[in-house]
Parts: C-alpha cells; sequence; structure tokens
C-alpha cells in the first residue's frame, strides 16, 4: 500500500492494489467497484478552475490589452471644415453617407448644411466659403441643363447640379448618384484627379448612365493622402483615435482620470 495515493481513504486502500481486485472481478462485484470508484472520485482534491482561480478564491476579472493601455483617448480634429450645402431639399440621406465615409478615411472636420438659396449659384457658394472660412465647399442646387458637376479649382468650390442627375432615376439611384458626384467633387477639389483603375468614383463621365456604371461610390483610401496636401496648407488639422499611453507619449492626453493612466502618466512625466 505504499504506493497509494495519500488522497484515497484509508478503508479503501486494501482493495487498492490492482494484484487484490482484479482477479476477484465478477458480475457481483461490479456494484461494489463502481461505488468504490465514486467514493475515490469525491475524496479527490478539487481541480483548480479554468481562470486559475485557487477553490474558494474569487476569480479576478480578465483586463483587455486596451484596459491596461489606459483605453481610448480621442482628439477632434481642428481648423477648417468640408461643407456640403443641400439647397433644394431630400438629400439628407445620401450626405450623411458621404459624411460617415469621409471621417472615416479622412478624419478632418466635415459639416452639412440644409438651405434655400437664391440668386447665382456660385455667388451663394462664394458666401458660404466667406462666412464659414470653409477648407471647401459642395452646394447640391437645382441647375437645370447645366452640366451635372461644375468645379471652381481655384476658389474650392463645386456646384452638383440635381436636375441632371434626377433625369431618369428613382430615388435609390438618384441617392446613389448624389452619393458618386459629392464624392467627385471633392476629389477634384482635393486634386486627386481621375483614378488609375475601377476602385474609385474618380472616372471619366460624360452623362448620368455613365455615372451609374461606376463601380465604387467614393474615392479609394488610397488615394486619400493626395488629400493631406490641401488641408495641410489650409490648417485642416486630422482628428486622432488612439490609446490613452500613445496619447501621453504624444503629449496631448488629457490628465488621468483612473488608476492605470495615472501610472502611465507618472511613467512619462518624471
Amino acid at each position: 500500500m505504499d504506493n497509494v495515493p495519500s488522497h484515497v481513504p484509508f478503508p479503501l486502500r486494501a482493495f487498492w492494489s490492482r494484484s487484490t481486485i482484479i482477479p476477484e472481478v465478477t458480475m457481483k462485484h461490479i456494484p461494489i467497484l463502481l461505488l468504490l470508484s465514486s467514493l475515490v472520485a469525491l475524496s479527490a482534491p478539487p481541480a483548480p478552475s479554468a481562470d486559475g482561480a485557487a477553490p474558494g478564491e474569487a476569480v479576478k476579472p480578465k483586463v483587455s490589452r486596451m484596459e491596461l493601455l489606459g483605453g481610448v483617448a480621442t482628439k477632434d480634429p481642428q481648423g477648417p471644415a468640408v461643407v456640403l450645402v443641400d439647397t433644394v431639399g431630400g438629400s439628407g440621406y445620401p450626405l450623411s453617407r458621404v459624411v460617415t465615409e469621409y471621417t472615416t478615411l479622412q478624419p478632418t472636420r466635415i459639416e452639412t448644411v440644409a438651405e434655400k438659396a437664391g440668386g447665382d449659384i456660385l455667388a451663394y457658394a462664394r458666401g458660404v466659403m466667406e462666412s464659414r472660412k470653409a477648407l471647401m465647399v459642395v452646394v447640391l442646387a437645382a441647375e437645370g441643363d447645366r452640366p451635372a458637376l461644375s468645379v471652381y479649382p481655384e476658389e474650392r468650390i463645386a456646384v452638383v447640379n440635381m436636375d441632371r442627375l434626377a433625369e431618369g432615376a428613382d430615388e435609390r439611384r438618384l441617392e446613389d448618384r448624389t452619393i458618386k458626384e459629392v464624392w467627385r467633387a471633392m476629389g477634384f477639389l482635393f486634386g486627386t484627379g481621375y483614378a488609375p483603375d475601377d476602385f474609385s468614383a474618380m472616372q471619366p463621365v460624360g452623362t448620368p448612365e455613365e455615372l451609374d456604371a461606376v463601380r465604387a461610390q467614393l474615392i479609394n483610401p488610397r488615394d486619400m493622402r493626395i488629400c493631406t496636401r490641401l488641408c495641410d496648407k489650409y490648417g485642416a488639422v486630422r482628428g486622432i483615435r488612439t490609446t490613452y499611453r500613445q496619447a501621453v507619449v504624444d503629449g496631448w492626453a488629457a490628465p488621468p482620470t483612473n488608476d492605470v493612466q495615472r501610472a502611465i502618466w507618472e511613467t512619462y512625466h518624471k
């Protein structure tokens, strides 16, 4: 019995040896053996939990890597904004789509305005540029038989003619055309020019039907780096979303609000 594990109760140790049990096993012994095995299992020490905590010890909550780095820190974009103006009404959804996509690819400021415009649309756009000190102005207007897109690069103004985009289009197609044309307007003003492939809305287009055939709705993210030249020239600063630790390293983090952030702060502010 020297090799019997210590957790086996003393009354069962005599039955532990393989030589005393195996030769005498018959059908009538099976219930007894099952009972003995159950007693052995119950007397064994409890296994550790999956979280590594000892029996009876409280399980420690898991801490994510992001929490160890102090969580998320954000810095709002600064400087002049891209201003999208809807003067005809009904373009709220496509413009909201453009804003969402733009802030993902090029997180500088962007605003939408819905108001009526009277008189010459270019003069109106100039007024918006002056009053808002904008980075660029893209106006959606009803311009009759004028081109679907008119771009004035030196003034950083573009006019999207909704009358032309509406030709032969139902509501869904008009929304698709509007999204593409607003992106093309911004692309020309940013200086991206025509794309070298089909993965961008920046394609040569002559009619609304040709615009329908363009597969991409927005500028290829690869080409967005060109947009930074205009942003840098006019002081449009991108927003930042990173870890608190990186924000402390870069020197713009807010004062700490918890113990983890405080430890990070003190490490870099000795």
